[in-house]
């Protein structure tokens, strides 16, 4: 995760929700992942000394999504809304995560299509 897709999120259109916003700027930067992305995921999928990193990522994830988020919405980064969808969002990431490496899914299209899935799940219970 990084400031591209920190961007992605903070240029989805206004009229978007702040998980849609999510979900938008997700499936924009992600739509065709080069094969060094894919290969890289496969790796960290199936090698348990890079998993455990991952909690860390999503740990960059939440802090990268949640400043994105505020400056959507024009909140401060450390506000209750902002952090509870950031993690929130997280927590969706970290479970798709956690399926992949418990089935050994090794193809990060579909843990990706996890994640909107997830995210879209979340979308349709919170009011944002």
């Amino acid at each position: 995760m990084d400031p591209v897709l920190k961007d992605a999120i903070r240029n989805a259109p206004r009229e978007l929700g702040d998980l849609a916003a999510i979900r938008a700027g997700m499936r924009n930067l992600y739509r065709n992942p080069p094969e060094l992305q894919r290969s890289r995921f496969a790796l960290i999928i199936k090698t348990p000394g890079l998993r455990n990193g991952l909690i860390e990522v999503v740990e960059g994830y939440v802090n990268l999504v949640g400043a994105a988020i505020a400056a959507r919405s024009g909140r401060p980064a450390r506000d209750v809304h902002v952090r509870t969808i950031a993690s929130a969002a997280g927590g969706v990431m970290l479970s798709a995560l956690a399926d992949a490496i418990d089935c050994g899914e090794t193809d990060l299209e579909t843990c990706l299509r996890n994640i909107d899935l997830g995210l879209a799940q979340l979308e349709a219970w919170i009011d944002d």
